[in-house]
């Protein structure tokens, strides 16, 4: 079994087949929860390699702060209120740029499996987005304003 070749159920599928359903059930809850759902063990490893990568990178974001000195000196920094605020400015560039918890195989991220911009993938515009709301306000105004009539009273309601 190789690295990228996905764990097979611990039970034939021919015969799971022919079980009853609380049969079939249970045999299917078991391997879930013992296996997961049959992961390869390369993507673990794709994983852990990105939070690496994300901690790394986030100690080079640190360390390059002429305020705050090199990452040789970071038993002396690394609890100050600028890292933190430079965590946070972090994990938005790291999910910004489609790196972080969204990407990957074990969200069901296949193809390409990291990268916020996908191709062919429909965007709308600031412009699209204003003149839709601009219409449901106007559309709200507009129902608002057929409901009082001229005296300024609600038909229907007793004051």
């Amino acid at each position: 079994m190789g690295l990228l070749d996905p764990v097979p159920p611990p039970y034939a599928p021919l015969e799971w087949q022919k079980l009853p359903l609380e049969s079939r059930g249970r045999m299917v809850c078991e391997a879930w929860a013992t296996q997961g759902y049959g992961t390869p063990m390369g993507v673990y490893w794709f994983c852990g390699i990105k939070v690496a990568l994300y901690v790394l990178g986030w100690a080079l974001f640190c360390g390059n702060s002429p305020t705050l000195g090199g990452l040789s000196t970071i038993g002396h920094w690394w609890l100050a209120p600028v890292v933190f605020q430079k965590a946070i400015v972090w994990s938005m560039l790291f999910e910004g740029l489609g790196l972080g918890c969204g990407s990957g195989p074990l969200t069901g991220r296949h193809f390409p499996p990291i990268g916020g911009f996908r191709p062919r993938e429909p965007h709308l515009s600031l412009w699209t987005i204003s003149k839709a709301y601009n219409r449901a306000a106007t559309t709200t105004r507009a129902m608002v304003c057929s409901l009082v009539d001229r005296s300024g009273k609600v038909p229907g309601r007793v004051a």
